[in-house]
């Protein structure tokens, strides 16, 4: 999983540092570990969003998952088991339209959800945020993601349409498949 929002040199591409944040209490809990330049945290299970540095009840906080709830914030679609053989048919590439090809895969070769989550938000534009959080620390271990964007409603927006889009390449490769 890729951390989009980070730049080559591990900051933070154009947020605010720790000093511009509108509610300080979004870090208290943090203080010490927590990091004004980079955004990060040295608590291992926090992620920060890297608008409003909220650990809790983010107003840009995407999506979340993790090993032990699966994927919460959005609903990530399910295609059924015809387009199972799709990968092994290079017919679906004339079907499909080129930026969902690596979406359409990842549907048809089974992966994870958050890579079919980091595609769908690929192909909508969505600059987003994804940062990994481990707990290691105590007896209830887990690991997770956090995907945060600049403005949730225009980034479930801009997924909707491309699972639209999803829906129509598929049905577009179901009816172009030869009558068995």
């Amino acid at each position: 999983m890729t951390d989009q929002g980070m730049t080559d040199q591990g900051g933070r591409n154009d947020r605010p540092d720790a000093s511009e944040v509108f509610n300080p209490d979004a870090i208290a809990e943090c203080e010490g570990t927590f990091d004004p330049s980079t955004g990060e945290c040295q608590v291992e299970n926090h992620t920060h969003c890297p608008w409003c540095r909220e650990i809790h009840d983010c107003p840009h906080e995407l999506a979340t998952w993790s090993g032990d709830e699966g994927m919460g914030g959005v609903e990530i679609p399910e295609l059924d088991e015809s387009l199972a053989d799709a990968p092994a048919l290079d017919a679906w590439r004339e079907t499909v339209p080129p930026d969902l090809h690596a979406l359409f895969e990842a549907y048809a070769l089974e992966e994870s959800v958050t890579d079919v989550l980091d595609e769908a938000l690929a192909v909508a534009g969505v600059e987003v945020d994804c940062q990994g959080w481990e707990m290691t620390q105590s007896m209830a271990s887990g690991s997770g993601s956090t995907w945060y964007v600049e403005d949730r409603d225009a980034a479930r927006a801009a997924l909707a349409t491309v699972w639209h889009r999803l829906d129509e390449a598929r049905a577009s490769v179901l009816a172009a498949r030869p009558l068995a």
